[in-house]
């Protein structure tokens, strides 16, 4: 094989394996960012391959190719991909498969003894890969990573094996130009290999489902512990006004008592009082969205009971396209984060929480920021967990962004943890209620 030659059977490896690998990851990064990450480390791929090559020839080039593509291609995919480590290698591992159409043209070039058709023919196979992957893959492998976090490891071990005793019958001991009875069994190996696929595949709605039921349980489950939360706060502030209905008179007589003996001091100190009796009365409104104001206002007061000042600004409508009670549990997961980042502060007077929900450009952004103490560690694009019962809230917030289409990031810088989520929403006519 002329050098030429080479580097354009690499190059065109290189750009199917990228290819392929954009199809089944999803990325942190904005569009352009990824592009120019991607297309970086591609390049060294293909740098590397080409070296190899020309110092050690196509035979050993043939034999590491394997290795010196897929594992930078992993480290470069893993860095610009928002999920999991075993994730990205599940989809390496599936990226390798492409294999196949090596393999195809192998076996036209066994045949006919023409480089031109195999290199033709594993084109065409490598394109038709391609366009199952879009046309019927994509979609449902790409929801199963939202709601599947656990077990891809495991899954990883079926494609790693059959990759690895592709890899070895097709260049070890001697290449498979030189060892054709291997043929059949690599076919063989191929034939299982796309067994596992296809269960996969039809097994992608089944899991996808339960995930999705489950998480619908938990979400009526809260529902009903928010309505119970509600009444029972209802409850209370009827309660008060009945005891402050009561008491009306004896309080009113007892400022008039000071007020005939021009004790004016001690007459607005009790119409303070009476005052402050009278705020606890008060049903408090954050948003125009009942559900999602029962978690606010929940966690609201958690924040007050721990000596933490919050200021609430929620725009939320009183209907929506994104499930109110999973923007309220945005709101509960950071502002529950918050108040724990904000209990490690000493001084009082900076434990201050802001949460922010605003309409823009027919987004739906939702901003919870914080104070804290020390040093926050990322891992991706997740902040570290200082104890392992902790860290589910921030990837909750991640699911549901994920699962209606929004978008999240989470920061920390200059002492300030911020948390933002934004969703592409419709509404209908509503009001705005401050709450400082």
């Amino acid at each position: 094989m002329s050098e030429l030659n080479m580097f354009i059977y690499l190059l065109f490896k290189v750009i199917f394996l990228t290819a392929f690998m954009c199809l089944l990851i999803q990325f942190r990064f904005s569009a352009k960012k990824s592009d120019v990450i991607v297309s970086a480390f591609s390049v060294c791929i293909l740098i590397l391959n080409c070296l190899i090559g020309c110092y050690f020839g196509a035979e050993t080039l043939g034999k590491v190719f394997l290795l010196t593509a897929t594992i930078p291609a992993f480290f470069g995919f893993l860095s610009v991909s928002r999920s999991g480590a075993t994730k990205v290698l599940f989809s390496l591992l599936t990226g390798i498969f492409s294999s196949l159409a090596r393999f195809v043209g192998k076996l036209v070039y066994i045949s006919w003894n023409s480089s031109l058709l195999a290199f033709f023919v594993e084109i065409l196979a490598d394109t038709l890969l391609l366009f199952v992957i879009i046309r019927f893959f994509r979609k449902p492998y790409l929801r199963m990573f939202d709601v599947l976090d656990k077990g891809w490891g495991y899954l990883c071990l079926v494609p790693g094996l059959l990759s690895a005793l592709l890899f070895y019958l097709m260049y070890y001991p001697a290449p498979l130009l030189n060892q054709p009875e291997n043929t059949f069994l690599m076919a063989v190996i191929f034939a299982l290999t796309v067994v596992f696929y296809m269960i996969l595949y039809l097994n992608f709605e089944n899991i996808t489902q339960y995930y999705e039921l489950k998480h619908d349980r938990q979400i009526t489950e809260i529902q009903l512990d928010m309505h119970k939360k509600e009444f029972e706060a209802l409850q209370e502030s009827i309660n008060a006004v009945k005891i402050y209905r009561h008491d009306m008179r004896h309080c009113l007589t007892a400022v008039d008592t000071p007020l005939s003996e021009n004790n004016i001091a001690e007459a607005l100190n009790l119409i303070r009082k009476l005052d402050g009796n009278l705020h606890n009365t008060i049903v408090e409104w954050y948003c125009e969205n009942y559900i999602v104001n029962v978690l606010l206002s929940s966690y609201i007061r958690k924040a007050q009971d721990e000596q933490v000042s919050i200021m609430c600004e929620a725009d939320v409508p009183e209907k929506t396209n994104i499930n109110p009670v999973e923007i309220g549990l945005i709101f509960a997961n950071a502002i529950e984060n918050a108040i724990n980042a904000c209990k490690k502060i000493d001084d009082s007077e900076n434990r201050k929480i802001s949460v922010v929900c605003r309409e823009h450009n027919g987004q739906l952004v939702i901003r919870v920021s914080n104070p804290y103490d020390g040093e926050i560690k990322f891992d991706g694009e997740y902040p570290v967990a200082e104890s392992p019962e902790h860290g589910t809230g921030t990837r909750s917030i991640a699911a549901i962004a994920r699962k209606n289409g929004g978008v999240f990031c989470f920061t920390a810088r200059d002492g300030v943890f911020d948390m933002t989520v934004s969703f592409n929403y419709y509404q209908n006519k509503h009001i705005t209620v401050n709450k400082q």
